[in-house]
C-alpha cells in the first residue's frame, strides 16, 4: 500500500520500526485491510496477530523532535525510507530489554503502554520502587479500577502467576481489555477493539455503528455557548484538543 510513495519528510516511528528491529516481519498482509480516519490520525487495520499501521496527522519540525516526543523508552526509533533512527533512550531500551519509568513524560496511556511492551519482552524498570512497602490490597481489585504503578503491578501479578514468574502474554492481553485498551495511544480518542476475532470487516461494521451513534443528530447539542469566564475559556482549550464543536452541516 505505502510502497510507491514519496518518502521525502514522511517517517515511520514507534513500535512499527521496533517491531522490524527485533524480529523478520513478511513484507505485505495477505488479509484484507480497513482505513479509518479520526481527527488526529489514520489507522490502517487487518486482523490479529498483525500490528495496527498508524498515521499520526500532525507536522514535526525534525525526526529528533519525534523521538523525544515518545512517553517510554522502547519505540524511540523512526524510519525515513532510507535510514532508521534511534535516540539514546531507544538504544539503552533494546540492549537491556527494558523500559525505564520516567514520571515527566508521563501520559493518560503510560502503564497501559508499559504492559502492552512488557508483554513483548520488555521489562518495567521503577528505580523507587520497593515492593516491602507495597500493599496487597491492590491485587484484589481489578487493574481497570486502578492506576500508576498500583495497576502496572496488578498486571504483573496476573500475567506471572501460575508461570514461574515467566509473563503469559495471552493473560496479560486479557487483563488489558478489561482497562479498554485501545491500540491508538493519545493521538485518538475513538477505542477500536484489536484481538482473536477481530478482522477488518468486523472492525468496519463496528465502526460504522459507532459513527452512527456518536453523529446522530438527537445526540447533537443545538447550541455551544461561547466561553464567558477565564475559566470557561481555559476549559474549551483544553477541550478542543479532543472535541469538535459548531454547526452540525
Amino acid at each position: 500500500m505505502l510502497t510507491d510513495m514519496d518518502w521525502r519528510g514522511v517517517v515511520a516511528a514507534g513500535g512499527s520500526v521496533l517491531a522490524c528491529l527485533s524480529l523478520p516481519h513478511a513484507e505485505s498482509v495477505p488479509y484484507e485491510t480497513v482505513c479509518i480516519r479520526t481527527k488526529n490520525t489514520i489507522s490502517i487495520h487487518s486482523q490479529h496477530p498483525f500490528c495496527v499501521v498508524q498515521i499520526v496527522l500532525r507536522l514535526y519540525v525534525s525526526i529528533g523532535e519525534i523521538l523525544a516526543g515518545f512517553d517510554i523508552d522502547a519505540p524511540c526509533f523512526a524510519f525515513d525510507g532510507e535510514y532508521v533512527w534511534g535516540s539514546p533512550r531507544g538504544i539503552a531500551a533494546v540492549m537491556r530489554r527494558a523500559n525505564t519509568v520516567d514520571m515527566s513524560r508521563r501520559s493518560p496511556s503510560l502503564e497501559n503502554r508499559l504492559a502492552k511492551y512488557a508483554a513483548r519482552g520488555y521489562k518495567v524498570l521503577v528505580p523507587s520502587l520497593n515492593r516491602d512497602k507495597i500493599d496487597d490490597r491492590i491485587y484484589r481489585v481489578q487493574p481497570s479500577m486502578l492506576e500508576g504503578l498500583a495497576r502496572l503491578l496488578s498486571l504483573e501479578c496476573i500475567a506471572t502467576s501460575g508461570t514461574d514468574g515467566m509473563i503469559d502474554t495471552r493473560v496479560i492481553d486479557d487483563a488489558m481489555d478489561s482497562c479498554d485498551l485501545t491500540e491508538n495511544s493519545d493521538y485518538s480518542h475513538f477505542h477500536i477493539p484489536y484481538g482473536p476475532g477481530w478482522d477488518a470487516a468486523k472492525i468496519k461494521e463496528f465502526t460504522i455503528n459507532a459513527n452512527f451513534v456518536l453523529n446522530d443528530e438527537e445526540m447533537q447539542i443545538s447550541d455551544c455557548a461561547e466561553p464567558r469566564t477565564e475559566h470557561e475559556r481555559n476549559l474549551r482549550k483544553v477541550w478542543d484538543q479532543f472535541y469538535v464543536c459548531g454547526h452540525v452541516q
